[in-house]
């Protein structure tokens, strides 16, 4: 289990590849393999999106905290990121 500090930046808890930082957060929906009802991912992006959080990299440089401040984002949502950031971290390089 991810030891999260709300005050903190995803990224002090999930050390993500370089390459993977500029991509969209509709990289999400590729990571989302686990069956997960894709209606939640597609509603998590949208709100990430709204809040002003383009890219994998905008979403780690934010606070636990102000993610789950944003509206729209209840615990179901948060646990759903930090399934998919902890995917995307265990993910090898990209291909060239």
């Amino acid at each position: 289990m991810l030891e999260l500090a709300l005050n903190q930046p995803l990224k002090a808890i999930l050390p993500i590849k370089e390459e993977y930082l500029i991509q969209d957060v509709w990289f999400l929906m590729e990571i989302d393999t686990s069956g997960n009802n894709q209606y939640s991912t597609v509603k998590l992006i949208n709100i990430l999106r709204r809040n002003g959080l383009r890219t994998i990299g905008d979403v780690l440089n934010s606070e636990a905290r102000h993610i789950q401040l944003m509206k729209g984002i209840g615990e179901k949502s948060f646990l759903l990121l930090l399934e998919l950031l902890k995917a995307i971290s265990k993910k090898k390089p990209l291909e060239p």
